[in-house]
């Protein structure tokens, strides 16, 4: 159980209808389309996409982004497991961050969740409401 309060409109526990997104490979092996980027559908799908980030290198993206380090990785991994366990929707998105960290979002009708790990075991959550620009924070430990 991950020791913390969860936000009063926890997106983490809503049931959403979700299809998984794919897009084509263009020249240099960036995303073709200007959709949405996909979606992972499973947790497992999300703990793919973490695995993926073990191979990231510093400058990812060209702009001198820095690339998680593996035990941030297996930190993040180590979350999903234990969202997985306790019943938790998986996230709608994996991604790295600019700054080394990375996060996993939930989207849904009446808000938006963003997970950032920061330290393997840590995170800092963030919901913001439907409609309003105000956001609720706690952190998580696990």
């Amino acid at each position: 159980m991950i020791a913390t309060a969860k936000p009063r409109h926890a997106a983490l526990s809503v049931a959403m209808t979700r299809q998984c997104l794919t897009r084509p490979l263009g020249a240099g092996g960036l995303l073709a389309s200007d959709q949405a980027p996909p979606t992972a559908c499973t947790w497992w799908d999300s703990i793919d996409e973490l695995l993926l980030m073990r191979s990231m290198e510093d400058d990812w993206d060209g702009q001198g982004a820095e690339a998680p380090h593996p035990a941030l990785v297996d930190g993040a991994i180590n979350l999903a497991l234990r969202l997985s366990a306790e019943g938790e929707e998986p996230a709608d998105r994996v991604l790295a961050g600019m700054n080394g960290t990375i996060y996993l979002e939930w989207h849904a009708p009446h808000g938006f969740l963003e997970v950032e790990v920061i330290a393997p075991g840590e995170a800092e959550a963030r919901f913001v409401e439907a409609g309003s620009y105000a956001t609720s924070e706690t952190k998580i430990y696990w």
